[in-house]
């Protein structure tokens, strides 16, 4: 009896190690089957690859396939070969797409991070825009037919801009965001296929900068008030050192400074030349004065600021200063109208012009505008143009947007390399991350 028990207990104790045996061997077969997926999925992507860039380069086309993942054959070293059964393939389709969809959503968290992060700068290089585009090429993306990750990195960082202090988040998005677009425009260059182009043909001013310009530009009734009038053209040169001093601070390519600080002018002129036309106050000889005094100044600035920073912006003042000089021409009654278009106003439309004429008014001297016949002349031109135009309007258009070409981008800004761009510390523990740091940690001993 005493023996039986032995042999029972001794056969008890082989049968669960051989259960605990089996019981490893199923999770070991698991764990495998999963990396599979894992892999197949991979494959399958890359196989999509191959067949796009065969496809473009054969007339014909390739036929690359890949073996249903239901006919893989295992192999282990303590048992037998053997066929797995087959998958059903609506289970494997949606195992993939969750495994896609993981991925996808790792991916947009790294993004994220890169976005939300004030990561800095790298000797002088935007540490955001250049981890998000190594991502980016990693990830394959210039490689697909379409993609939403674009949409979502715009989004992204209209985000950040909405919510953050405009001082210090603009000046710093504008580097970011116009170094990832140059990187970009270097990878469609050198690819026969690309997603859009992230900015577009366009980049926008931001609207506080704008604001902020023309803060100060209006009428000079208004600000007396407060303060002396020569305080007010102060106000606009303390924004604009401002303003420069974080565009350099931030690394903005000089390229960008310039488009920018011009659109910036273009507001101005467009301010102060819609005010004079608007309001009769404006429209004096002592304001012609005043606002010749300013325009001096922002002359001097922009002179001080060198052409490889301020570029052209004087002449976006073009409108102001030629209206400014019809307001300080002395004897206008003898200039005909000829000469006011050809010497004083070229760049003044006629509707333009006859709207000085008929609201100035001489507040220093009390001297006369132009002549009747002047103005007579103006008054039947303006009425024929009415029937044919779409617009009444003599006031200036503001365009938000800074037109540039993918031509000037390559000519003009400098080659940026993001390769020896190391990621933060605080990326370390991130999965999707990790190829970034691969080679950056030292080989095993």
């Amino acid at each position: 009896m005493e023996d039986e028990l032995l042999k029972t207990q001794k056969s008890s104790h082989e049968n669960m190690k051989k259960l605990n045996d089996l019981e490893s061997r199923y999770s070991h077969l698991c764990r495998n089957f999963e990396n599979l997926e894992l892999k197949h999925t991979s494959l399958e992507e890359e196989n999509q690859i191959l067949r796009q860039r065969a496809l473009s380069l054969s007339p014909r086309g390739l036929s690359v396939a890949i073996r249903p993942f239901s006919e893989v054959i295992w192999h282990t070293e303590s048992s037998p070969t053997f066929k797995m059964l087959p998958v059903p393939h609506n289970l494997l389709d949606t195992r993939r797409s969750k495994i896609a969809a993981e991925r996808h959503e790792e991916y947009q968290d790294l993004l994220k991070r890169c976005i939300k992060e004030e990561l800095g700068f790298n000797e002088g290089k935007p540490m955001a825009a250049c981890l998000m585009y190594k991502c980016l090429l990693h990830w394959g993306v210039f490689e697909a037919e379409r993609t939403t990750i674009f949409d979502f990195i715009i989004a992204s960082i209209n985000s950040v801009l909405k919510v953050e202090s405009e001082k210090d988040v603009l000046p710093y998005w504008l580097a970011n965001a116009s170094a990832l677009l140059c990187l970009l425009q270097r990878n469609l260059r050198s690819s026969n296929s690309g997603p859009p182009v992230l900015i577009g043909r366009t980049l926008p001013a931001p609207k506080a900068i704008r604001s902020k310009s023309g803060r100060r530009t209006g009428p000079p009734n208004e600000w007396a008030e407060k303060q002396p009038l020569s305080s007010h053209w102060d106000h606009i040169i303390n924004f604009l050192d401002s303003l420069m001093e974080r565009l350099r601070n931030n690394y903005v390519p000089s390229f960008f400074v310039r488009k920018l600080i011009t659109q910036v002018f273009s507001f101005i002129n467009i301010q102060l030349f819609n005010s004079l036309l608007l309001r009769r106050e404006c429209c004096t000889f002592s304001n012609g004065e005043y606002v010749k005094s300013g325009l001096q100044v922002l002359e001097k600035w922009i002179a001080d600021a060198t052409e490889e920073y301020a570029g052209a912006a004087g002449d976006e003042l073009n409108y102001i200063r030629q209206a400014v000089g019809f307001l300080i021409l002395p004897q206008k009654r003898k200039k005909t109208l000829e000469e006011i278009k050809q010497e004083i106003c070229s760049a003044l439309s006629v509707r333009q012009i006859y709207r000085i004429c008929t609201m100035y008014w001489d507040d220093k001297y009390g001297a006369q505008s132009v002549s009747t016949e002047v103005v007579a002349t103006m008054r039947d031109m303006v009425n024929k143009e009415s029937q044919n135009l779409l617009s009444n309007s003599f006031l200036l258009d503001d365009d938000l947007s800074i037109p540039f070409s993918a031509e000037e981008i390559s000519k003009s800004v400098p080659v940026l390399d993001p390769s020896n761009i190391e990621p933060p510390p605080s990326f370390r523990p991130i999965q999707a991350a990790q190829f970034l740091i691969q080679h950056l940690d030292p080989p095993a001993a």
